[in-house]
């Protein structure tokens, strides 16, 4: 096996933990949203404080690292998708460490108080509706690599952003006129 061949594998296998945990989780709170046990809800947020650090920020650096690794011993142009999706992996970095974390931070610390489970359900709530943006951006990069868009593919990358855009539009305001759950 190629050096190339190695980082690409260590590229799609640290971007599948990061992006998989994540969807994971956010299944996971759709879940206990339904069941209607605040309990079960701040659970999942309680998941994300834990796993953030641990999991998911060691996934994206080293999704970003095997990629510019990629880029290096593959001799890559740095072209519209390898661009605009190294803009967006180092976004939604940028965003979970300090959006979605100090967000997961505050939940394990109400969540263990009785009388602010109310507090930790709205921070739930507002955590993985943040998170589903961050999602939407997600996606939009593991398009970009999948598609490889040139520069002079303006139709389909405003396209893209068109959609992206209103997605992350559409999950926030079905989130926000929902309950986060039944206290």
């Amino acid at each position: 096996m190629d050096t190339f061949t190695l980082f690409k594998t260590l590229h799609v296998a640290a971007a599948i933990v990061w992006i998989g945990g994540g969807v994971t989780l956010a299944v996971g709170g759709a879940v206990a949203r339904r069941s209607g046990s605040a309990a079960q809800f701040v659970a999942v947020g309680r998941l994300v404080a834990l796993l953030g650090p641990r999991v998911f920020l060691p996934a994206s650096i080293a999704t970003l690292v095997f990629g510019l690794l990629m880029v290096w011993t593959g001799g890559l142009a740095w072209d519209a998708w390898l661009v605009l999706g190294l803009a967006g992996a180092v976004a939604t970095a940028l965003f979970g460490t300090f959006v979605l974390k100090p967000r997961a931070e505050a939940i394990g610390i109400v969540a263990g108080v009785p009388h602010r489970r109310e507090d930790a359900v709205r921070l739930t709530a507002d955590l993985l509706r943040l998170a589903s943006v961050d999602y939407v951006i997600l996606f939009t990069v593991v398009t970009l690599m999948v598609v490889k868009p040139g520069w002079s593919d303006t139709g389909l990358l405003a396209g893209m952003a068109a959609l992206a855009g209103a997605s992350a539009a559409v999950l926030l305001a079905l989130q926000s006129r929902r309950p986060a759950a039944v206290c």
